[in-house]
This record gives structure tokens, C-alpha cells and sequence, in this order.
């Protein structure tokens, strides 16, 4: 089945049927066909959706959605959620196919989905999303899981400015999912994400979880830009014992970025429950890292041993190691108890400037070095007396009732004179000495003696020059 159009409005599925559908029907033994969608503006709403299924033996079509703008909005009355599907339904034994979203702009919000999923002995699909802005909210859920016996598929989110953010009414979070349902005995996918900027907050979360037997899957983030905010989390949790033949880990979180911030109670963590069930470990490489208001990074046991936090960054802010997670900010490798603790390891930190601080000798002043010409004209500076002008006689004295406020003093004309203002001629008395003043030029007199001096004499540039009124 093959759809363009330029704009294509799927509404309303409260009896399941509305939408594009290609299937392999529960009495056949073939392939389901492909679904392609093409569209400039795609609206699927109140319960409609676009769904590649088997039901059978032969596996289902892969669905492929290309599109300006995508929505995929709300539930039907009745609790169907809108969205898009590639499945292996119950008591199939195909597989599901994959599923690959490219757009501009994909929003899911009010409970609609997209799903890519096994309920049978067919194992899933893989879910590809390429979009520049991919916005999650209000408890929508973009997921990849087995609920049975066979394995689940990866997702992989590509994109330029992610934002998963709220819940619903009854409570389910926002997110990206892969997952090891329950009901499952499979081994759940991995989950990558590559994108410019991830915000994720108000509760949502990205998670690679197994809630029984089979392992769990690993999340990689390459990001940027991460924030955090508000009670929320990246996790990776497991409750397998179960010994990857290729020697894989499972349940462990990778994030490279530039920035990583958590705030007011969000987390990073990784989870082990159950007898022999290792903690997945916490590799970060980030520029910088801030963790605030009881925000915590940890890859901690309840029954066996912690995972390992291997961290390397320029900067730390907010958070540091403790064995036991507390009402502050922390990073945490707990075990069963402390022998089974895992490690803490922070790398790459900037050394303090305080340690690496060398003592310089100090080197007495020989001489001083000053100006010695004096103005050519041969005239004194001078100060212009003008009264208090609204202060004190001197910094030491209080201002009194007889200050008087002064007026703009008006400059010296061309004759001298300076009205309505009494001119003192102020001579430095011969106990002052001149101030220090560094050496800005070289100088030479008649007679070839080179001196230093603040400033060439008649406004000279620095270097050596010669004629000048230096006397020996």
C-alpha cells in the first residue's frame, strides 16, 4: 500500500478501523506488504492509525513515513491510542517489520504512540526516527518491546532539538522506550539517541529496561546539549542474570555531550534487582557537569553487585561520590552491601591553579627612573579653587550648612583669564619627592649618554633619539 498526497488527515478510530492498514491475516502462511506513506502535512487523531501487522506465520511489511509535519494526537473515547505500528500480534510466529519515520517536524502528544512490537514468537522490528524538531508530551510513549518469548528491536532517534516532557492524567510518563516487558522472556533492544539537544523534563523519561528474565538493552546518548529538569531521569534497569554469549553488557548507559545538567530531583541511574544481577555501569564524557537539587547519578544493586560510573569532564558542579545516596545531590556505586559495592571513577578534571603556583624570587629596585625635562615654557601646573561645590574642606571633615552649591567653572581663554574664580599657582614643595613612573623610553643627549625615561620629551616616540635638554 502506497500513499502521496500532500496532506492526509486520518480521524477518529473509536471502533479501530480507521486508518492505512496492511496485514498478514491470521490464516495465511505469506508476507504482509509494504506501507508507504508520503505527504507534505500527516494528522492522525482520536484513536486512527497507520499499522503494518502479522498475525501469522509470515511477517508483516515494513511501514516507511515521509512527511513535512507529523501529529499524531490523543486517544479515541474508548482508549485506542492514535499513532503509527509495525507488529507481530499474539499467535503470530513471524516477525514484525521495521519502522522509519523521516520529517521535518514530529509532535505526539495526549496518549498517542508509536510502536514497534512483539507479542508472540516473531521477534520485533527496529523503530528509525530522522526529524529536525521531535517533540513527546503528555504521557505519549515512543517504544520498542517484546511481551513474550522473542527479542525485541532497537531504536534509534536522530535529530536536531529533542523535547520529551509531562505525563498524562492517569499518570504515564512521557519517553523513549525500549523494554523487556513483564510478560517477556526475550532480551530487550538498545536504545540510541543522536541529537544537537535533549531536553527531557516534568516527569519523562528515556529508559532501556528488562522487567523479567530476558537482558535489557544499552542506552547511548550523543548530544550537545542535556538538561534534565524536574523529576526527570535516563535509566537503564534489569532483572536478568543471564551471560550474553558475546560478553555484552547490559542495562548500561553511554552519554558523550558538551553540557550535562540535572535539576531538582532528576536522575541518571542504573538498576539491578534480583539474585546474581550485576548493576549496568555510567560512562560520561562531558565538558562540563552539574547535578542540583537532590539530583543523582547512580549505577547501584539491591541484591548482588553495583555497577561501575567512570566519569570524565573538565568540571563537576553541585554533586560528588558518597557511599549512600542521601537528601543531596550524589554519585553512588552501591551494592548489596559494601563489598559489593562498584566503583567511582571522575577523570580529566582541571588541576586547581593554587597547586601549580610558582614562587617568583623577588628582585630588588635598583634605581628610580622618572621624568627629568620640564616643560619647555617652563610653567607650574595649576588648581582652581572654586569653594566647597557641596563638599567637606577635606575628606576628614563633615559637610556643614555654609556648602554651597557651584556652578560649571568656565576654562581658561586665550588671554588666560578665567572668570568669576580665584587662581592659585600651587609650587610642590621640595620635600615631596616625584612618584616612581616606569620607563617607557630611551633617550640621548649631546654628548651620546643614553638615559630611561616615562616620556620622550616633546612628544617623542620610544627609542633612542638625540638633542634633547637631559643635562648630566
Amino acid at each position: 500500500l502506497t500513499v502521496e498526497a500532500k496532506d492526509i488527515q486520518l480521524i477518529n478510530g473509536d471502533a479501530g478501523v480507521t486508518g492505512l492498514f496492511t496485514q498478514a491475516g491470521s490464516s495465511s502462511t505469506g508476507n504482509g506488504g509494504e506501507l508507504n506513506v508520503k505527504t507534505n502535512n500527516l494528522l492522525v487523531q482520536d484513536g486512527a492509525k497507520i499499522d503494518a501487522n502479522t498475525f501469522s506465520s509470515g511477517k508483516s511489511g515494513n511501514l516507511t513515513v515521509e512527511a513535512e509535519d507529523i501529529q499524531l494526537i490523543g486517544e479515541s473515547p474508548n482508549g485506542i491510542s492514535s499513532g503509527l505500528f509495525a507488529q507481530a500480534s499474539r499467535d503470530s510466529t513471524g516477525n514484525a517489520g521495521n519502522l522509519t519515520i523521516i520529517s521535518n517536524n514530529l509532535l505526539v502528544k495526549d496518549g498517542a504512540d508509536i510502536r514497534n512490537d512483539t507479542f508472540a514468537s516473531g521477534n520485533a522490528g527496529n523503530l528509525t526516527i530522522q526529524t529536525d524538531n521531535f517533540t513527546v508530551e503528555s504521557g505519549s510513549q515512543i517504544g520498542v518491546g517484546t511481551f513474550a518469548n522473542a527479542r525485541g528491536g532497537n531504536l534509534t532517534v536522530e535529530a536536531k532539538d529533542i523535547l520529551l516532557t509531562g505525563r498524562s492524567t492517569s499518570g504515564t510518563k512521557s519517553g523513549l522506550f525500549t523494554e523487556a516487558t513483564s510478560s517477556s522472556t526475550g532480551d530487550g533492544g538498545d536504545l540510541n539517541i543522536n541529537t544537537t539537544t535533549l531536553q527531557v523534563e516534568d516527569g519523562a523519561i528515556v529508559s532501556a529496561r528488562s522487567l523479567s528474565t530476558g537482558r535489557a538493552g544499552n542506552l547511548d546518548i550523543d548530544a550537545d546539549s542535556i538538561l534534565l529538569n524536574n523529576n526527570a531521569s535516563l535509566n537503564a534497569s534489569t532483572r536478568s542474570n543471564k551471560i550474553d554469549p558475546q560478553g555484552r553488557e547490559q542495562a548500561t548507559i553511554t552519554i558523550n555531550s558538551k553540557d550535562l545538567i540535572l535539576r531538582h530531583s532528576s536522575n541518571i541511574f542504573t538498576e539491578a534487582t534480583g539474585e546474581n544481577v550485576v548493576g549496568g555501569s555510567i560512562n560520561i564524557n562531558s565538558d562540563v557537569i552539574a547535578a542540583l537539587e537532590n539530583s543523582d547519578i547512580s549505577a547501584d544493586s539491591d541484591n548482588f553487585r553495583g555497577g561501575n560510573v567512570n566519569i570524565i569532564t573538565k568540571g563537576i558542579f553541585g554533586t560528588q561520590f558518597r557511599e549512600q545516596a542521601t537528601d543531596k545531590s550524589d554519585i553512588t556505586a552501591s551494592g548489596a552491601n559494601s563489598e559489593l559495592s562498584g566503583s567511582v571513577e571522575i577523570d580529566g578534571l582541571e588541576q586547581d591553579p593554587a597547586e601549580t603556583l610558582t614562587q617568583l624570587p623577588s628582585v630588588p629596585v635598583s634605581g628610580e627612573v622618572y621624568q627629568a625635562c620640564q616643560p619647555n615654557d617652563g610653567n607650574q601646573s595649576e588648581f582652581y579653587f572654586t569653594g566647597n561645590g557641596g563638599l567637606p574642606p577635606n575628606p576628614r571633615d563633615y559637610l556643614n550648612s555654609e556648602s554651597v552649591d557651584v556652578g560649571w567653572v568656565s576654562l581658561p581663554n586665550q588671554t588666560g583669564q578665567v572668570s568669576g574664580v580665584e587662581k592659585e599657582n600651587l609650587q610642590t614643595p621640595s620635600k615631596i619627592q616625584p612618584p616612581i613612573v616606569e620607563a617607557t623610553n630611551l633617550v640621548a643627549n649631546k654628548n651620546g649618554d643614553v638615559f630611561l625615561v616615562a616620556q620622550a620629551p616633546n612628544g617623542g616616540n620610544s627609542g633612542i633619539s638625540s638633542g634633547f635638554c637631559l643635562k648630566k
